[in-house]
């Protein structure tokens, strides 16, 4: 399955940082890693070139015809349950939509992962969570995906 190939060559294992102060530092992380394994990527990319009003995905990791998209977040855990569930909801919403935009526009076969800090009270606080939330999207699916959002539908306007 390509999807097991895809994350077994980019393996991040060991993703060298100190406590985690922003989305950011995050990013930047596993960039470092990327670059070490000449892995090609985009950083804080467009959706469509040049038009950031249709938003703007954190990573976008190209092995060979595949396609990562990595979306990340920074979780405060001093902040209420609510506040922290509500930024992992918005966090998978983030990772459907730049999936779903991936497969419709520049038709590869996409993975969506999203990935987070653990909590820096624990043992486990130089440890990053990666979850696979998108994989083997179909190409309707992908376009009922997008027409959720807000310029979804001006998306697929603009590029059909």
């Amino acid at each position: 399955m390509w999807i097991k190939t895809l994350i077994r060559s980019i393996n991040l294992g060991y993703v060298p940082y100190n406590e985690i102060k922003r989305e950011k530092e995050i990013i930047s992380n596993i960039s470092y890693v990327l670059k070490r394994q000449r892995i090609k990527y985009d950083v804080e990319y467009d959706v469509i070139e040049n038009r950031s009003e249709y938003g703007s995905g954190d990573l976008r990791i190209k092995v060979k015809d595949k396609v990562l998209i990595l979306e990340a977040k920074y979780i405060n855990y001093n902040r209420i349950e609510e506040e922290k569930s509500e930024k992992l909801k918005k966090l998978k919403e983030q990772v459907l939509y730049y999936s779903s935009c991936e497969r419709v526009i520049r038709k590869t076969d996409v993975v969506g992962m999203y990935i987070y800090n653990l909590n820096p009270k624990s043992e486990e606080r130089y440890k990053l969570y990666c979850g696979i939330y998108v994989c083997n999207l179909d190409i309707h699916e992908a376009i009922q995906n997008i027409k959720k959002r807000s310029k979804g539908k001006e998306l697929l306007r603009y590029i059909r």
